[in-house]
């Protein structure tokens, strides 16, 4: 006999366990915030009152839970979850067969399907449609028109997510993304970093152009940081779509230091180009051209060395 209130997906079909509860979305999401967590601890992990109820109504019917006292780990050898991800062990598949066999198989609710859906893109698959092949942010009760393919892809070590969301903020001040590693939270961010180092790219040889136009020696330290920065942002600027290989690439390019030199410089390249933009380039070239005045080139040399004073000061109060 049924636990009293236990809720039958759908009597015919093959699947003798019933939810305690119906599923619902907000108990669906914390299942699979939870699912997610235990699968990247990769070892039993705490629960708390309001997760320790989804796992007993939702998740041990699903056979996704070993659940104790305390703590409880994910299962990956039951059969719904098994079932997903053996078919989807594939660089590229459509979804549509494999949510088909989970409703034809066990009788899943569209919303319960979701959930392994949303799993493997938690973890180690990207949704692109099938039609144009855009990526798609999957998520519980996404309107059933949606007609995806799952392209399988490689998320980055922990170690290096730690490492990358320091040097997001570090060098463009982005948000860090979630601390658990998704390919989709991965392709978002790498898909932001772009968006930063391409603009930053443009400003730094800006920056360079303008120096070199000012005078400074090509053979200078300031040209050659400025080089040496834009080179380094230089992953960002792939036409890839493969963000594992675009955010390790910029990692292997960045030291492991928030003081580096090069990326104060990177966070200061605005102020800089609007401190340079100051400069009235009509009356530098005079200045300039009165270097060598008889009488008047040591007034003007002194002037020029207090512009330079000046934007150098600027500089140091915008850091």
């Amino acid at each position: 006999m049924d636990p009293p209130g236990a809720f039958k997906v759908l009597v015919d079909y093959p699947w003798d366990e019933p939810f305690l509860a119906e599923p619902r979305k907000q108990e669906l999401e914390v299942l699979l915030e939870w699912m997610v967590a235990a699968g990247e601890a990769n070892v039993s992990v705490a629960f708390d009152d309001r997760t320790a109820k989804v796992l007993r109504t939702l998740g041990q019917p699903l056979e996704l839970v070993n659940l104790g006292q305390t703590k409880a780990s994910l299962r990956l050898d039951s059969r719904f979850v098994k079932d997903v991800v053996q078919r989807a062990d594939q660089d590229s598949v459509p979804w549509a067969p494999i949510a088909e066999h989970l409703r034809d198989a066990y009788g899943l609710q569209p919303i319960v399907v979701d959930l392994f859906l949303c799993f493997l893109c938690q973890r180690d698959h990207r949704a692109l449609t099938e039609a144009g092949g855009e990526p798609v942010e999957v998520k519980l009760g996404m309107p059933p028109a949606s007609r995806l393919r799952l392209q399988r892809g490689t998320v980055v070590a922990a170690a290096d997510w730690h490492r990358l969301r320091d040097l997001g903020e570090h060098l463009f001040a982005e948000e860090r993304p979630p601390a658990h590693r998704s390919l989709q939270a991965q392709d978002r961010f790498a898909g932001k970093l772009r968006e930063h180092g391409q603009r930053k790219r443009v400003v730094l040889q800006g920056l360079h152009q303008r120096l070199v136009h000012l005078g400074v020696d090509e053979g200078s330290g300031r040209l050659a940081e400025l080089a040496a920065a834009n080179a380094r942002l230089s992953p960002l600027a792939q036409t890839t779509t493969d963000s594992y290989k675009v955010l390790t690439e910029l990692l292997a390019s960045w030291p492991d230091d928030a003081m580096e030199p090069l990326a104060s410089l990177v966070r200061q390249a605005e102020p800089m180009r609007d401190a340079l933009a100051e400069l009235s380039e009509t009356a530098r070239q005079h200045l300039e051209a009165g270097r060598g005045h008889p009488a008047r080139g040591a007034d003007v040399r002194e002037q020029l060395a207090r512009l330079r004073g000046a934007w150098r000061r600027r500089r140091r109060r915008s850091r």
